[in-house]
Order: structure tokens, then C-alpha cells, then sequence
């Protein structure tokens, strides 16, 4: 098991130690170390949750719609994330604003999760609306969660530093 969070955690550190010097950046402050190391961490999580569910489909006795909503309810989180940083965002990909850059591609994954993973199940699904709406009120959920870690995590960093 300590072998396994070695890696887990060590093979990000080191990437992302390697990308700094060999790149030509000022040397990193703590906070943004402990940024970069939990959003490729945050990427670790997510990959292994959906590898975890990918090995479950078809083994289990549920609709096969019920982990399409999970992925409907993260990528609608991810949207909901991305608007509410998007004022502040420098990035634009040609006229496009920050608000279509940041919210177009969860939205259009959603979309073709809930078209091509989630309707055709609908009658394998006894209580679909009841779960979609679940799944879609879920989403805005996650940023009074995001500012409860930042205001954990800020108090952490500002203890170490």
C-alpha cells in the first residue's frame, strides 16, 4: 500500500519538478506547488474512478444508464467550475470568449452522454427522470464544496508557509 501512494503521489511531483526546471520558470512558491500537484492529482482520481467503472459495467445488476449519470452529474460539475472561473480566465481560442471556451466542451460531452449513454437505456431505467434530475442538480453542487477546500486548503498552506 505505501508503495502504491508512492507513486501515486510521486510520479506527479516529479513530473511536474521536472517540467520546472527544465522549462524557464521563477522557481515555484509553495501554494503554487500544492496547486499544481492537486489539480494532477484531481486527473490521477478521476482516471481511476473511471477505470474502476469501466471494469464494473456489465457486472453489475443496475441499468446501464446509472453510471452515465454519475458521468453526467461530473461533467456538468466541470462546466459549472469552469463558468464560475471564467471572468478571470486570459484564455480565448479566436473570437470565442473564456465563458464558451470554459463551458462548451463539458456541455457538449454532456450532451452526447445523456443522447447516447443515458436515453437509449431509459426503459432498463424504472426511475430515470426522478435520477436525471438528481444527476443535473448535483452538478451546481460542487462549487460551495470547492470554496470549503479552498478555505481548508488555504488555512494549510498559510500554516506551512
Amino acid at each position: 500500500m505505501c508503495l502504491l501512494w508512492a507513486v501515486l503521489l510521486g510520479v506527479p511531483a516529479a513530473a511536474v519538478t521536472w517540467i520546472f526546471s527544465t522549462g524557464h520558470f521563477p522557481p515555484p512558491d509553495l501554494p503554487g506547488v500544492l496547486r499544481v500537484e492537486l489539480a494532477v492529482l484531481s486527473v490521477m482520481v478521476l482516471m481511476m474512478v473511471f477505470s474502476f467503472r469501466r471494469n464494473l459495467d456489465g457486472r453489475i445488476r443496475v441499468s446501464p444508464a446509472v453510471p452515465r449519470l454519475i458521468d453526467l452529474s461530473l461533467l456538468l460539475s466541470v462546466g459549472w467550475l469552469g463558468l464560475s472561473r471564467a471572468r478571470s480566465s486570459p484564455v480565448t481560442l479566436g473570437p470565442l470568449p473564456a465563458w464558451a471556451v470554459a463551458l462548451g466542451p463539458p456541455l457538449v460531452s454532456a450532451s452526447l452522454v445523456l443522447l447516447l449513454g443515458i436515453l437509449p437505456h431509459r426503459r432498463e431505467t424504472p426511475r430515470l427522470a426522478p435520477a436525471l434530475i438528481v444527476a443535473v442538480v448535483a452538478g451546481p453542487l460542487v462549487l460551495p464544496l470547492r470554496s470549503a477546500l479552498e478555505h481548508l486548503l488555504g488555512g494549510i498552506v498559510h500554516v506551512l508557509g
